[in-house]
């Protein structure tokens, strides 16, 4: 497991690396150059990881932090990703992602860990906020073993779960912070919560219709933010051909 893993996690570090090579190939980059900015909260995990759940609610004032350390599944990745975590951490392949996911989210969002990491060469070609990537992973494994943990058995999940969405609730009743029925991620985090207590209350009678409501709460989370992120373009420039070609074809 941890092999195969390690494989894995090359590849998906490597992405983030060698998009900084052509950088330091072309131009002098001081490693770590832009920790003041990244890292102006030294131990700002704790909120990232509240941020697990409440990602479009809960969100930094700091656009850099923004754009590296967004870290969000939504609840019902949150909840699958802790059922998997405490349900099979006797298995030494779930262990083995709890604690490389651990490690992983510590050496992307801990300023003192920051620091060390960049002392490593090659490793400081990027920021150390790359290893949210790694963590994702650990993430999206552990979620599937919450997935058949529930599925065998739920136990106190699915109330844990709607305990949590009762809370979100009653919190944009009162109307604390951000946290009010009239803000659109707001209503859409709420739909997730429902979606997401619907497929762990599902999940334990019926494995598809667990399935569709997970993946539907998944779907009320992410997509909303990933289009607004990854806006659609006008694709009528490709049908274009640059001036650069129509020189050389002349």
């Amino acid at each position: 497991m941890g092999t195969i893993f390690g494989i894995f996690a090359v590849g998906s570090g490597l992405a983030a690396i060698l998009a900084h090579l052509d950088t330091v190939a072309y131009g002098f980059r001081v490693p770590g150059a832009d920790i003041d900015l990244i890292y102006d909260r030294p131990f700002a995990v704790l909120t990232h990881v509240l941020g697990l759940f409440l990602g479009k609610v809960h969100v930094s004032p700091n656009p850099l932090v923004r754009s590296e350390l967004t870290v969000f599944i939504g609840l019902a990745g949150t909840g699958l990703t802790a059922a998997g975590a405490v349900r099979c951490f006797r298995d030494p392949s779930a262990r083995f992602l709890v604690l490389f996911g651990a490690a992983a989210l510590l050496a992307a969002f801990v300023r003192p860990i920051v620091e060390v990491l960049l002392c490593v060469p090659v490793m400081n070609f990027s920021m150390p906020s790359r290893w949210i990537f790694v963590a994702g992973m650990c993430l999206s494994a552990l979620a599937a073993y919450g997935y058949d943990a529930l599925a065998k058995e739920a136990g106190r999940i699915p109330h844990l779960m709607a305990a949590t969405a009762c809370f979100f609730a009653g919190l944009c009743v009162v109307g604390v912070g951000p946290f009010r029925f009239t803000h659109g991620a707001v209503q859409e985090t709420l739909a997730g919560f429902v979606l997401a207590v619907g497929a762990a209350c599902a999940i334990p009678r019926s494995a598809a219709a667990g399935a569709a409501l997970g993946l539907a709460a998944i779907l009320v989370d992410l997509l909303p933010g990933f289009l607004v992120v990854n806006a659609h373009a006008d694709p009528a420039p490709l049908r274009e051909t640059p001036e650069a070609v129509r020189f050389q074809s002349s």
